[in-house]
């Protein structure tokens, strides 16, 4: 389906009328895989090892605006290619082709789109990287950013919200050019992180040594030793940290 697909998309030669105003071009369209089909476009839901584990069709005529071409397939998460590189920070996007667009403007970071705010990405694929998140502005936005906090935490993760738009990454590159939309990543991503495994009551010491501004904070009890409660501290900054691990 996807190779027939992308031959179709090939001999159109240009962005599908489904696809038009949300920042992609032919070209980045062809390199994410995209296809096409008289009911719309075809979008492959790409594993964390870039293998197709599903595809979705943003259709032409909606409502619905997607579908899976599965029948009863369960969202899964789109990753971007690339994403195993370990070194790259993730951002956890609400929406795939928020993601998707932001991977082609912003090849510094892998992206993980997730099917709508009331899903979640695989937070065991996300372990020890660094993450940020990004949702929509609106009530369902705000509750994902919450409830994701919550479960990467579980999880061991400690991730940093961006701060939310009025518009989605799509809506941002088509309306104000794909150079708005690398720009804000450049800036909302710019964030170190540092962890510490101390007695509790010494956080404010390691608070000392950061130079600059911290975002996010927090701190996680992890047992006892010699009568005094052991926690991991963690935080997000900008500036320096001297004698801190950071990344």
């Amino acid at each position: 389906v996807l190779e027939e697909g992308q031959r179709r998309l090939k001999a159109l030669g240009r962005v599908p009328e489904e696809m038009r105003g949300r920042g992609f071009t032919l070209e980045d369209l062809l390199e994410l895989g995209f296809g096409l089909t008289p009911e719309g476009t075809l979008i492959p839901v790409l594993s964390p090892e870039g293998r197709p584990v599903g595809v979705k069709v943003r259709r032409r005529q909606a409502p619905p605006k997607y579908r899976y071409l599965e029948g009863g397939m369960k969202a899964s998460p789109w990753h971007s290619p690339g994403f195993s590189r370990e070194d790259l920070p993730v951002v956890v996007v609400e929406g795939e082709l928020n993601a998707a667009i932001a991977s082609r403007v912003f090849p510094e970071a892998a992206f993980v789109g997730v099917a709508g705010a009331e899903n979640s990405p695989d937070w065991k694929a996300l372990r020890g990287r660094k993450v940020f998140l990004a949702a929509d502005g609106d009530e369902a936005g705000r509750r994902a950013l919450a409830r994701w906090q919550e479960e990467a935490r579980s999880f061991g993760l400690f991730p940093l919200p961006l701060p939310p738009l009025e518009e989605d990454f799509c809506e941002v590159a088509g309306r104000y050019g794909r150079e708005a939309l690398k720009g804000f990543l450049a800036s909302a991503l710019d964030w170190r992180c540092t962890e510490a495994v101390l007695l509790e009551g010494e956080e404010e010491a390691m608070r000392k040594r950061i130079v600059g501004k911290v975002a996010l904070e927090g701190v996680e009890p992890l047992g006892w030793a010699g009568g005094r409660r052991v926690v991991r501290w963690r935080a997000w900054f900008r500036g320096e940290a001297p004698g801190l691990l950071v990344w």
